[in-house]
């Protein structure tokens, strides 16, 4: 018996257009997906999921590679588990190509995490990229493998690309593979070059406030309805792209450099970006409660974005004064936001 974890993540600053090349920072948490593998004298396999309210559910998998449940299982079932099937089915080809076989095994899958219980619902921290990783740790000690992070970034990625038509950069496949502050930018081949995750150290003195806006959305939609501009008016998408691009190699910059001023201003003028993407392209991607959640920041001179595609999920407040990001945490609970407290975490096991 195996257990291996890996952390949630969330981006500071470089959403979309870190797909095009541009350098963005993502900051794991210590909110952590879990799974537990180990082997089975059967021939048959099972994976449980008490996250989602699913027990042990038995698979095989097929000669030509694919896993296959029991075809009598509960339909409602069958498409909770759609994801692992896809990233399982990935993996056990990247397996292979290793010349290792998986043997039957008992999964157990936790994501607790990134739920809220008292909020019944998915946070926005990158459950999916996180699990993946997991898996890849997990399965990588059972076979006995190795632990090379170039390696499980690769086949997660890999994987989760599978899993979710190829959309996505890894930015979050990253964070969870490294841990920590990295830099990241779009790799052109991870296996040669490692410098596209640049460690960065934390910075005491920014201040962050981790707001949910209140409701789940979809990345893989925004991401989606975002390209459609680049199709409809390719300049237009390329001037906003290169201004996305600019903003988040100056924050990277004065991050690294701890230049506050110029951090702050880098993610005011990259929300003011988003704000003009979203109208373009007919994606919300700063939604009402995004621009409230902006408005009340600037009043206390605090700057502001989304965390991710935007729409929903989580939004961050950035400052350099703790007292006054207290103020902004309690004026955002009185409006009806959550405050979610996170902390930065390392490596898949700390």
């Amino acid at each position: 018996m195996v257990s291996a974890s890996a952390p949630g993540k969330m981006i500071l600053i470089g959403e979309y257009a870190v797909l095009e090349g541009a350098p963005a920072l993502v900051y794991a948490i210590n909110r952590k997906a879990h799974v537990v593998l180990a082997e089975r004298t059967l021939s048959e396999s099972l994976v449980e999921a008490p996250s989602l309210g699913i027990e042990a559910q038995p698979f095989v998998i097929t000669p030509s590679g694919h896993v296959r449940f029991d075809p009598n299982a509960e339909t409602s079932i069958q498409q909770r588990l759609e994801f692992f099937r896809l990233v399982y089915e990935s993996l056990g080809n990247s397996f292979r190509q290793k010349q290792i076989t998986l043997p039957p095994l008992h999964l157990s899958l936790r994501t607790d995490d990134f739920y809220s219980s008292r909020l019944k619902t998915k946070l926005g921290f990158g459950s999916s990229a996180a699990l993946t990783v997991a898996l890849v740790r997990g399965l990588m000690q059972i076979t006995s493998s190795g632990q090379d992070t170039i390696e499980i970034f690769n086949m997660a990625r890999k994987a989760h690309h599978y899993a979710q038509d190829s959309t996505g950069s890894g930015i979050d496949i990253a964070s969870s593979t490294f841990g920590g502050i990295i830099r990241y930018t779009l790799p052109a081949d991870p296996a040669k070059d490692d410098r596209f995750a640049e460690r960065i150290p934390e910075w005491p003195e920014l201040c962050m406030r981790v707001v949910w806006t209140g409701r789940s959305v979809s990345t893989k939609k925004l991401v989606k309805g975002v390209k459609q501009l680049n199709q409809q008016n390719p300049k237009l998408y390329g001037s906003l792209m290169d201004s996305l691009t600019e903003i988040s190699r100056s924050g990277c910059k004065a991050f690294i450099e701890r230049e506050m001023n110029l951090f702050l201003e880098a993610v005011n003028d990259f929300f003011q970006v988003q704000i003009e993407l979203g109208r373009k392209s007919g994606m919300p991607i700063i939604s009402e409660s995004h621009q409230q959640l902006a408005e009340l920041a600037a009043k206390l001179g605090l700057v502001y974005k989304p965390s991710g595609a935007g729409s929903g999920d989580i939004g961050i407040a950035f400052g350099n004064d703790p007292g006054i990001a207290d103020q902004f945490a309690l004026q955002a609970q009185k409006a009806g936001f959550q405050i979610i407290e996170v902390q930065a975490a390392e490596r898949q096991n700390e």
